[in-house]
């Protein structure tokens, strides 16, 4: 891989275009757009996107994009031979996580998943919690609120940080202000 997306579009002929990697976030130009740029110039190029995000938003738009394959960086490397090997052969392959996360979206909703449906992976404990974080509640007031211990509150966070994919305070506001559950 290289170091940026603009990089990465700008020297594409010299690499395999039977499967390149991206990552998903890559500074100048994120791997989504590299990958839009990199099928409407070379459309049978089989892209997989590597990333550490297990949101379900960015793994529609990366198929949208145009990537066949979307791997966690947490694959290991029999793994991601596998996943090239089958990308390049014209399959699809999708991280176990994410497959997990399909299945658990369809036979929540009883429909194909979308997008605005992710939040159907949390329980009603986590999006309460979640929403007292991203009002800007302390893990203390949150506790108060819903009567559980402050301890409590940081599992339910520390849960949502993995299931969701995200590594900060900052990404969960940001996630709950793009499902719905607070206002801007």
């Amino acid at each position: 891989m290289l170091p940026t997306g603009a990089r990465r579009c700008g020297s594409f002929a010299s690499f395999d275009r039977r499967s390149p990697l991206l990552d998903l976030r890559m500074p100048v130009l994120d791997g989504i757009e590299a990958a839009r740029r990199i099928r409407a110039e070379i459309p049978d190029t089989a892209i997989i996107m590597l990333t550490f995000f297990q949101d379900v938003d960015l793994f529609f738009e990366s198929i949208r994009a145009g990537a066949s394959g979307y791997l966690l960086k947490t694959v290991g490397r029999d793994e991601l031979v596998r996943a090239i090997r089958a990308v390049a052969a014209g399959e699809a392959y999708l991280h176990p996580h994410v497959t997990r996360q399909m299945i658990e979206l369809m036979r929540k909703d009883g429909r194909d998943p979308a997008p605005s449906s992710v939040d159907a992976l949390l329980t009603e404990r986590e999006r309460e919690v979640l929403r007292g974080i991203a009002l800007g509640q302390s893990n203390r007031e949150i506790a108060s609120t819903l009567y559980i211990s402050p301890s409590t509150v940081q599992t339910h966070r520390a849960h949502l940080l993995a299931k969701l994919g995200l590594s900060s305070t900052a990404e969960l506001v940001r996630f709950a202000v793009r499902i719905g559950l607070v206002d801007p």
